[in-house]
């Protein structure tokens, strides 16, 4: 295996000799990224050349379609939770929030959202994280509510596993 320290020598004289980073950002990426990087084990992203400004750099120049494929992952997966949660209002109060790609619905089970979350981890291997986690000095939160993160490819499965999940309990 090649050094560290060559190595980011290696893509620093890379990097510093362009004339610009502009037209060749992509180039250098993928240098970063062939086989030596994978020899020398992920931990050479937090090391000293490879650094969060150059990755940052990166991906501001993709910064619109980073945004636009980040909106539609959420739009998407909101298209699958409000008719789940339209449809369970039995169990789940739920509001679609005016942002981000985290909600906080109110379990409404008599057993209550701590023991819920605790029998989705256990029982079907499905991680919701009950409010209690995220109690502070600073403010009361009521316990009946749990976290769902939707901002994923992939919540699609999760939901599924749900899905089961109280067709069980």
């Amino acid at each position: 295996y090649e050094s560290l320290g060559s190595f980011q020598k290696s893509i620093q004289e890379n990097l510093f000799n362009k004339n610009s980073i502009d037209s060749n950002a992509n180039d250098i990426f993928k240098k970063i990224s062939d086989k030596k990087l994978r020899q020398l084990n992920i931990d050479v992203l937090s090391g000293e050349f490879v650094s969060s400004e150059f990755l940052s750099i990166i991906a501001l120049k993709a910064r619109e379609k980073i945004i636009e494929r980040n909106r539609n992952i959420i739009s998407g997966n909101l298209d699958l939770l409000n008719p789940f949660f339209n449809a369970n209002k039995s169990l789940f109060d739920w509001k679609e929030p005016d942002g981000g790609c985290i909600g906080y619905p109110k379990y409404l089970g008599d057993d209550g959202a701590i023991r819920f979350c605790k029998t989705l981890i256990k029982d079907f291997g499905l991680m919701l994280l009950p409010s209690s986690v995220y109690q502070s000095e600073l403010t009361q939160l009521s316990n009946d509510y749990f976290r769902i993160g939707y901002g994923r490819i992939k919540m699609k499965d999760g939901l599924e596993v749900l899905k089961q999940a109280i067709k069980k309990l």
